[in-house]
């Protein structure tokens, strides 16, 4: 199998393929020049060339794209033109894929896609949760309100409307919470603050989200799907019982009297790709 990866001086980028390469799966890399030029890749160039996608496309079974930016943060100047640049960016690595007949299709989504208003957890406004039921199935559930969580939606549906025309497309895509890397999961009840509450206080360790990866790329099947990958464990680093007591009091379980093992639901992930996080 021949991956492209997108994206791949990132910090998940650098740490993936060689993971990947590790499973014998043939990686072709890309990213923008002028980045991290320590981290080398077979492909500099800007995915706004659409191109320059079909070139890099030609010969893959598969697409793992994470080529864009990273600014979820509302109040800054470049968030509009980043997030149209993202949307141009996907629409490109879809179309070329679906051109050059890439059988599966994995897109980096976010939790940003989930999060509601702009900055909404730093508001005194009830959390979008609410109207949830425990364990949360945050797959399920969408209200960007920030122009990179605006952009992130736009392209899962834009890859979602790509499988409609071509049914035997595999494609997902991944709303990803706060993805720890190596020597961060010890430190992550330092960090984390109340805030975190719409965020589920989820994350996913760097580990479980390439083995995640791998299984995906061997087992998934044509359609779409929409996933929320996440540890059971939680940043807090409590039981999810004293967690729900604490934070999420008043939401209905989605089945009575069931004790917890996490607040999220993961449970098409294990029956999908046979994957438990460790982490």
């Amino acid at each position: 199998m021949k991956v492209l990866v997108t994206g791949a001086r990132g910090r998940v980028g650098r740490r993936l393929v060689p993971y990947l390469k590790q499973k014998g799966i043939d990686v072709r890399t890309t990213d923008v020049p002028g980045i991290y030029p320590e981290v080398s890749v077979d492909v500099e160039v800007d995915l706004v060339d659409r191109e320059a996608c079909f070139n890099l496309t030609k010969d893959c079974d598969a697409v793992v794209h994470m080529g864009n930016y990273s600014n979820p943060y509302p109040k800054n100047d470049k968030a509009w033109p980043q997030a149209f640049t993202n949307i141009r960016v996907n629409a490109n690595v879809f179309e070329a894929s679906h051109e050059n007949n890439v059988s599966k299709i994995i897109f980096f989504s976010s939790i940003w896609v989930m999060l509601g208003d702009s900055f909404k957890f730093y508001q005194s406004t009830p959390s979008s949760w609410e109207t949830n039921k425990l364990p949360f199935r945050p797959n399920k559930h969408a209200t960007p309100g920030t122009p990179y969580g605006i952009a992130k939606y736009v392209s899962e549906q834009t890859l979602e409307g790509l499988v409609r025309m071509n049914p035997e497309l595999s494609a997902i895509s991944f709303r990803f919470p706060f993805l720890a890397p190596p020597g961060c999961l010890n430190k992550l009840p330092n960090f984390t603050n109340d805030r975190d509450r719409d965020e589920l206080f989820s994350y996913l360790s760097f580990d479980d989200l390439f083995k995640l990866l791998s299984l995906a790329l061997k087992k998934m099947k044509p359609g779409y799907s929409v996933y929320f990958p996440a540890s059971r464990k939680n940043k807090k680093g409590k039981d999810p019982e004293d967690l729900v007591r604490e934070f999420f009091p008043n939401i209905p379980r989605r089945n009575e009297g069931e004790q917890l093992t996490s607040i999220i639901d993961i449970s098409s992930l294990e029956t999908d790709f046979d994957w438990v996080p460790q982490d």
